[in-house]
């Protein structure tokens, strides 16, 4: 017999804790979330919070996918090249609270267009360069599409990329800046949803620029 999905996370969660000699209090305190907080949720008395199985999943060193799956969602695994695991957490969530992903991607590209043309004139990119690293450091080195960002980031200072690149990266960077959630933040506590679906696009089409330029 299967076990429960708050039974699953708890047993895998401490035996991570185990392996890395670490104790809930550590974890509590590393992760920023209260001790009984998390007792609860692996327990399956309090609703999981993505945000926290992130941090925990950071924190004990684990693919965070591991966690998501024993915590009961359906992830799609194949949802981006660029950056699988934020992604497919995403779209776990989507179908967890049915929501219609591809109708949320089309809000997003909407809003990229909008910063892609912002991204073009003098003011759009010296937002970029003045305001980019601050946002940056919100992440702390943890989300993980942030070495994404930063490879965007570093090709769109290069004074030699082509126009077209300067857009389709500066309009992701601005997107990432200017926090236009087309994903509700009272519904994701995970932050960055949106951003990570619009790195994954903007990603993906820089790559395909790149392709046809050198073919």
């Amino acid at each position: 017999m299967a076990e429960s999905p708050s039974r699953e996370l708890e047993r895998l969660v401490k035996d991570l804790l185990q392996d890395q000699e670490m104790s809930m209090r550590r974890l509590a305190a590393a992760t920023g979330i209260d001790v009984a907080a998390i007792s609860k949720m692996l327990s399956g008395k309090q609703r999981v919070n993505p945000e926290y199985l992130q941090r925990i999943a950071e924190c004990l060193k684990v693919n965070p996918i591991v966690l998501f799956e024993a915590a009961g969602f359906q992830l799609e695994r194949n949802m981006s090249a660029v950056e699988p695991n934020l992604t497919a957490i995403c779209a776990g969530l989507f179908k967890d609270l049915g929501w219609n992903i591809q109708c949320t991607r089309l809000d997003i590209e909407r809003e990229l267009q909008k910063c892609e043309g912002y991204a073009n004139t003098e003011e759009g990119q010296l937002l970029i360069v003045e305001k980019f690293v601050e946002k940056r450091e919100q992440l702390n080195d943890s989300g993980v599409f942030s070495g994404v960002l930063d490879e965007m980031y570093a090709a769109f200072l290069i004074s030699g990329i082509s126009d077209i690149e300067r857009q389709i990266l500066g309009g992701a960077l601005l997107y990432f800046i200017v926090a236009t959630d087309a994903i509700p933040d009272y519904l994701f506590p995970v932050g960055y949803m949106d951003d990570a679906i619009a790195l994954d696009i903007s990603y993906k089409k820089w790559k395909e620029y790149q392709r046809r330029l050198s073919s």
